[in-house]
């Protein structure tokens, strides 16, 4: 178990040092942006008139916009091509060589995905915030506290529970969207030949399926003929919390699947030739 714990331990340091080469840049780049952006956004509030302040702030929010888009889209694409470049080229012939696992690659890889994903769009919303802030001449933080003590105060129940359940949803959904990447990429290149395309088609077809069963479960849970008194006699947030934890167990389920079929792909019918 230790030396287990070792190895997963070398396996997340060595990816988040190959993975933070391309995303700090990046970060630091947003950083610069929204300063930039709010510096000359304040400046041309006071000297609305001034044309090259109108420019230079116009052309900070354009790298502000395209940044900010730019970052959570490479962090999805970024993890994605990690997880294919060093387990389905020739870097996987080194990397199966390890002392080391199929599910520790499997985990040092959605782990980091995991992290970078919640750290871009944290930073994307704290920065969408602040520039708000500036534009609208409000302060978006105060406003949002505000409307939590509001809902704290008027809505009956655990709404700490309630967001506890929220947070949990979307960490597992993140989760679950890289398995689905690494499932389809992994089934893939489990054939001789058209590797990729066919990962894509592996890809839409999980989707398919998975819109498909959705559809059937909530198709059966119409016909269920609950009273409406039993939903409106719940306090709101246990409503909202429970819909909450069933959806992210729901969720982890299809990610288990996923999680297996990726570790059966890599064990038994990887194919790097």
């Amino acid at each position: 178990s230790g030396r287990c714990s070792a190895m997963l331990s070398k396996l997340l340091r060595h990816e988040f040092r190959a993975t933070g080469r391309i995303m700090l840049p990046v970060y630091a780049l947003l950083l610069v942006s929204c300063g930039g952006c709010t510096l000359f956004g304040r400046l041309l509030g006071r000297y609305p008139e001034s044309t090259v302040l109108s420019v230079v702030q116009t052309v900070f929010a354009t790298l502000f916009g395209v940044t900010t888009f730019g970052m959570l889209l490479l962090t999805l694409v970024l993890m994605v091509y990690r997880f294919y470049k060093n387990l389905m080229t020739d870097e996987g012939y080194l990397m199966f060589t390890l002392p080391v696992s199929r599910s520790q690659l499997i985990w040092s890889k959605l782990l980091v995905a995991l992290v970078w994903s919640v750290l871009s769009t944290v930073l994307a919303a704290l920065a969408w915030m602040a520039e708000i802030s500036v534009v609208g001449r409000e302060n978006v933080f105060s406003l949002i506290a505000q409307g939590l003590r509001s809902l704290r105060q008027h809505l009956s129940g655990n709404l700490t529970g309630c967001a506890a359940a929220l947070v949990v949803l979307c960490l597992v959904s993140c989760l679950v969207s890289f398995l689905k990447f690494y499932a389809a990429i992994s089934l893939g290149h489990s054939f001789s030949n058209h590797k990729v395309l066919l990962s894509v088609v592996f890809y839409i077809g999980f989707g398919i399926v998975t819109q498909t069963i959705g559809s059937i479960f909530a198709s059966v849970g119409i016909q269920i003929d609950i009273s409406p008194d039993f939903w409106s006699s719940l306090p709101v947030t246990q409503v909202f919390s429970s819909l909450a934890w069933a959806a992210a167990g729901v969720s982890a389920l299809l990610g288990a699947a996923y999680y297996v079929l990726t570790l059966l792909m890599l064990k038994k019918r990887l194919n790097l030739q």
